[in-house]
């Protein structure tokens, strides 16, 4: 009884080890959470979510560059040349000849995209494109948005559907992460198990 008693406690410590160190989650920065709080800007005296710092936080959580910054692939209509100079990784009937949007994030493993706002209504056309790339391309198209955006379930569907998913990661300033909360305690309460029996 005392061995397993302490085989558990080891087996615990080690699982909360790995949850404190939020490497393990299911999204192409295997966070479950940003690396730090987004930041916010004031605009006719309301704050919003400042995207531009979103964007470019969670390219470093990735490890890429943003799209913007660099090649610009973009997400072009069926025929002619965008208005915006983009090299076009795919063609969407959903895009008019001209028209072209350009994902935050592309790599040859996946197309990453991120909204900093509260509710995503009028980004349908451009999100709709983006999965249709995806699903020619055989990418997953993730989606990072904050911890209180509202996703419609046909928006969280489609995007779904190509593999990829609605990662809640960007994080308001004073956030604390539930799972480091109940890590920390499992943590603390194996080592206890662990050095009380060993004492016997």
């Amino acid at each position: 009884m005392k061995r397993l008693l302490r085989f558990t406690s080891v087996m615990t410590f080690v699982v909360c080890i790995i949850l404190l160190a939020d490497f393990t989650a299911p999204n192409p920065t295997g966070r479950r959470y940003a690396s730090e709080p987004y930041q916010t800007v004031t605009a006719g005296g309301r704050t919003f979510c400042d995207g531009t710092h979103a964007e470019t936080l969670i390219a470093r959580d990735l490890s890429v560059e943003r799209n913007d910054l660099t090649g610009r692939q973009c997400v072009c209509g069926l025929e002619g040349t965008p208005q915006s100079a983009c090299q076009c990784i795919a063609r969407s009937a959903l895009l008019t000849n001209v028209q072209s949007r350009i994902p935050d994030y592309v790599t040859n493993s996946y197309i990453g995209e991120s909204k900093c706002r509260t509710m995503i209504t009028d980004e349908r056309l451009q999100l709709a494109a983006f999965a249709d790339a995806a699903k020619q391309l055989g990418r997953p198209l993730w989606l990072f948005v904050r911890l209180d955006t509202q996703v419609s379930a046909p928006m969280a569907s489609m995007v779904r559907s190509t593999g990829g998913d609605v990662v809640r990661y960007l994080v308001p300033q004073g956030h604390i992460d539930p799972v480091d909360v109940f890590a920390l305690i499992g943590l603390i309460g194996s080592a206890f198990v662990f050095i009380a029996y060993r004492k016997h």
